[in-house]
């Protein structure tokens, strides 16, 4: 089994229940396969529209966005871990957008 865990911050409760979920999973399940991300600090779109225009490969953000965006295309399961600030997401988990 392939899992992706995107993580919105680096530290806290909410990333450390994710690890304890993800233990959880590879000790069911040893043969799981983890690729982790952090989304904390990704920059927002530009609105430079490369990706429409030309390409994926032409968006400015592609060499950070690519891998977590092939990452999930692979797994059986994506976790998406974020806080919840004022009944909503983090501006971090918000600026992450899928390709």
């Amino acid at each position: 089994m392939n899992v992706t865990a995107i993580h919105s911050k680096l530290l806290g409760s909410t990333r450390a229940i994710a690890e304890m979920l993800l233990s959880e999973i590879k000790n069911l399940s040893p043969g799981t396969e983890v690729r982790e991300f952090v989304v904390a600090g990704f920059k927002p779109c530009a609105g430079c529209f490369s990706c429409f225009a030309k390409g994926e490969e032409y968006c400015p953000h592609y060499d950070d966005v690519h891998p977590i965006v092939t990452a999930i295309e692979e797994s059986d399961v994506v976790i998406l871990d974020c806080p919840t600030y004022c009944m909503g997401i983090s501006g971090a988990m918000k600026s992450y957008k899928e390709g």
